[in-house]
């Protein structure tokens, strides 16, 4: 009979194994949107840390990390190329601009409900986004009134009741992790996607594009604030899963 250590063991295996392949759904809606409207492509990069594996794939260099948080498209952002080429992110409209920002954020909302017609059939699907959706709004509610600045997924998952679904619960847990990515990249902050597209409209009301050292500055700022939230988060979420491991 396995141990609760192994079992969970498994669980953080096999979840890790799924936020990867989320990361890549999230930065390949960012790809085909990009692509969609002739804009080039130069990088796209799943995780952080040393590189793992790379390879050119449809005019992108593509690298895989060894660490399964956060990931970046990098857009061809400087002079049009020759005729029938990939073009320059920066020559395109507002609304072409928001519509690549969002694209990852999508792309992961898709999945979830993707994931939750595997694991409920389709007839539940919209009932789960909508408890997931309401799990997300509590969460937020939560940080917002300083009640769960350090609850984070785990709180989500006792109260989705993943983690003591055992391996039915896969396909929810990562329609979870997948609307938590969504959500949390649309946080109002540089360098997530919500901080991008602040900005595409701040430059579209001025009418100009902010200078590189300005859209630096807010950048820093905005990784700074990321940077201090994820430690409280990974602080909170290791003493959680250790809590749990002893149990």
């Amino acid at each position: 009979m396995p141990s609760g250590c192994s079992i969970a063991g498994v669980v953080v295996l096999v979840s890790v194994a799924g936020l990867y392949l989320l990361l890549v759904i999230h930065e390949a809606g960012h790809w085909l949107a990009a692509r969609s409207q002739g804009v080039g492509v130069e990088r796209l990069e799943i995780g952080i840390g040393p590189a793992i594996a790379g390879a050119n794939l449809l005019q992108t260099r593509c690298v895989l990390r060894l660490l399964p948080f956060g990931g970046s498209v990098r857009l061809l952002d400087g002079a049009e190329g020759g005729a029938g080429s990939l073009g320059s992110y920066e020559t395109r409209t507002i609304l072409q601009k928001a519509f690549i920002a969002l694209a990852g954020p999508a792309a992961n909302v898709v999945a979830a409900a993707s994931l939750l017609a595997v694991s409920a059939g389709t007839g539940a699907v919209w009932e789960g986004v909508m408890a997931l959706v309401g799990l997300l709004a509590a969460w937020i509610s939560r940080l917002i009134t300083g009640a769960g600045l350090l609850e984070s997924v785990p709180w989500l998952l006792t109260e989705a009741g993943v983690w003591q679904g055992g391996a039915t619960s896969y396909p929810t847990l990562l329609a979870l992790m997948s609307l938590y990515i969504a959500a949390f990249n649309l946080l109002p902050l540089l360098p997530l996607d919500g901080g991008r597209l602040s900005l595409i409209i701040a430059e579209g009301i001025l009418g100009h594009r902010l200078s590189p050292a300005a859209a630096g500055r807010l950048t820093f700022a905005g990784a700074a604030v990321l940077i201090v939230f994820c430690l409280f988060v990974v602080y909170e979420d290791l003493v959680w899963i250790v809590g749990n491991l002893a149990a």
